[in-house]
């Protein structure tokens, strides 16, 4: 799944493989274009809110917004609930070191 080679074969004279060389991944064009993302993040992307900065940080705009009541995430609840009560169970093990996840109930 995903990106893959195309791998280049060259054979003598005999039909035996003499060389193989797998396509780049990254060429001029991926590597350019990557690039220009990376700029227009650092240069047009507020780093606090994700938002366009000539609309977040416009001078003509700081009283004209205001914030909506906040959204819960489930998972992240149900595995801070996890992390804490296992905390409070376990307080030398090093919590911060364990990987949590998160599965539906009743899911395998």
């Amino acid at each position: 799944m995903g990106w893959e080679p195309v791998i280049y074969y060259t054979y003598d004279d005999g039909g035996r493989l003499i060389s193989s060389q797998a396509e780049v991944e990254w060429d001029d064009t991926e590597r350019e274009g990557m690039l220009g993302l990376q700029r227009y993040r650092d240069t047009e992307v507020c780093g606090r809110c994700g938002g366009p900065k000539w609309i977040c940080q416009a001078s003509d705009a700081e009283h004209r917004w205001e914030a909506t009541l906040p959204s819960r995430c489930h998972i992240t609840t149900a595995i801070r609930r996890a992390q804490d009560e296992y905390g409070r169970s376990n307080p030398a093990a090093f919590p911060e070191g364990l990987l949590w996840g998160a599965r539906l109930k009743g899911s395998p």
